[in-house]
């Protein structure tokens, strides 16, 4: 859903227009949630990556991005500090309804 979302967008997004365009409630823990799930597929170097500079913003893998360029492995992993914090109770389980196809 995350991925064909970005693909029709056309460039990267940060995460409360992703949780949006999906269809979902942009409740923070649809976005810890599927932030989280994102972050490790971006840091894993697959499907999806972060935008350098622009926290809990992401793209997809090799897609070329007018403003961007072509998003990297290298330019755009994923740090901390770019991460959207957890420490809210219930906010590290991931939502049943939230699907990543890859």
């Amino acid at each position: 859903m995350a991925r064909d979302f970005l693909r029709t967008h056309g460039r990267p997004a940060h995460i409360t227009e992703i949780v949006t365009g999906i269809g979902k409630e942009p409740t923070h823990k649809n976005k810890v949630s599927l932030a989280s799930v994102m972050s490790t597929y971006a840091r894993q170097g697959k499907v999806f990556t972060k935008v350098p500079g622009k926290p809990n913003t992401f793209g997809l893998v090799g897609v070329e991005y007018p403003i961007f360029g072509t998003l990297n492995l290298t330019e755009a992993r994923p740090t901390d500090e770019d991460e959207i914090p957890l420490e809210e109770e219930g906010a590290t389980e991931i939502e049943d309804d939230i699907e990543i196809v890859t």
